[in-house]
Protein backbone atom coordinates (compact mmCIF):
# COMPACT_ATOMS: atom_id res chain seq x y z
CA UNK A 1 0.00 0.00 0.00
CA UNK A 2 0.95 3.43 -1.21
CA UNK A 3 -0.52 6.28 0.45
CA UNK A 4 -0.46 9.73 -1.12
CA UNK A 5 -1.33 12.26 1.70
CA UNK A 6 -2.01 15.06 -0.49
CA UNK A 7 -5.70 16.69 0.11
CA UNK A 8 -7.67 15.88 -2.50
CA UNK A 9 -11.27 17.59 -4.01
CA UNK A 10 -11.96 20.05 -1.91
CA UNK A 11 -13.83 23.67 -2.46
CA UNK A 12 -13.19 26.43 -2.63
CA UNK A 13 -9.32 26.31 -2.89
CA UNK A 14 -6.84 27.65 -0.65
CA UNK A 15 -5.17 30.65 -1.86
CA UNK A 16 -1.95 30.60 -2.95
CA UNK A 17 -2.10 26.05 -2.13
CA UNK A 18 -0.25 25.09 -5.30
CA UNK A 19 2.39 28.40 -4.97
CA UNK A 20 4.79 25.80 -3.66
CA UNK A 21 5.85 22.48 -4.11
CA UNK A 22 6.28 21.24 -0.63
CA UNK A 23 3.47 22.96 0.89
CA UNK A 24 -0.29 23.04 -0.16
CA UNK A 25 -1.68 20.76 -2.48
CA UNK A 26 1.89 19.21 -3.14
CA UNK A 27 2.66 18.32 0.61
CA UNK A 28 3.22 15.38 1.87
CA UNK A 29 3.67 16.22 5.60
CA UNK A 30 2.15 13.20 8.13
CA UNK A 31 0.50 15.38 9.98
CA UNK A 32 -2.89 17.64 10.95
CA UNK A 33 -2.95 21.52 10.15
CA UNK A 34 -3.67 23.43 13.24
CA UNK A 35 -5.29 26.64 11.83
CA UNK A 36 -7.71 27.48 9.34
CA UNK A 37 -8.60 27.08 6.66
CA UNK A 38 -5.85 24.43 6.34
CA UNK A 39 -6.82 22.47 9.21
CA UNK A 40 -10.61 21.63 7.67
CA UNK A 41 -8.40 19.55 4.81
CA UNK A 42 -4.95 18.91 5.76
CA UNK A 43 -5.62 15.74 8.10
CA UNK A 44 -2.82 13.77 6.77
CA UNK A 45 -1.88 12.40 10.04
CA UNK A 46 -5.46 11.48 11.24
CA UNK A 47 -5.11 9.62 7.25
CA UNK A 48 -2.84 7.63 7.84
CA UNK A 49 -3.31 6.73 11.45
CA UNK A 50 -7.07 6.08 11.41
CA UNK A 51 -8.49 6.09 8.18
CA UNK A 52 -6.45 4.19 6.06
CA UNK A 53 -5.83 1.19 8.41
CA UNK A 54 -9.90 1.37 8.76
CA UNK A 55 -10.29 0.79 4.99
CA UNK A 56 -7.38 -1.60 4.88
CA UNK A 57 -9.31 -3.81 7.78
CA UNK A 58 -12.33 -3.61 6.22
CA UNK A 59 -11.64 -5.11 2.81
CA UNK A 60 -11.72 -9.03 3.43
CA UNK A 61 -8.98 -10.79 1.37
CA UNK A 62 -6.41 -7.96 3.00
CA UNK A 63 -7.35 -8.83 6.37
CA UNK A 64 -6.81 -12.30 5.61
CA UNK A 65 -3.22 -11.56 3.92
CA UNK A 66 -1.96 -8.56 6.68
CA UNK A 67 -1.39 -9.32 10.38
CA UNK A 68 -2.98 -5.36 11.89
CA UNK A 69 -1.07 -6.14 15.00
CA UNK A 70 2.17 -5.78 13.32
CA UNK A 71 1.86 -3.90 10.25
CA UNK A 72 4.16 -0.42 10.19
CA UNK A 73 3.65 2.23 7.80
CA UNK A 74 6.44 3.91 5.26
CA UNK A 75 6.37 6.19 2.43
CA UNK A 76 8.62 8.24 -0.15
CA UNK A 77 10.12 10.56 1.61
CA UNK A 78 9.36 10.32 5.46
CA UNK A 79 12.37 12.20 6.76
CA UNK A 80 13.53 15.54 5.64
CA UNK A 81 10.64 17.78 7.87
CA UNK A 82 11.08 15.74 11.13
CA UNK A 83 8.37 12.51 10.33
Amino acid sequence: ICPDTSPRNYEPRIEGDDKNWDFGIGAGFYLNATQSPWSKYYNMYDYIIVELPKLLKSVDKLSKIFDFNTCSVFGHSMGGHGA
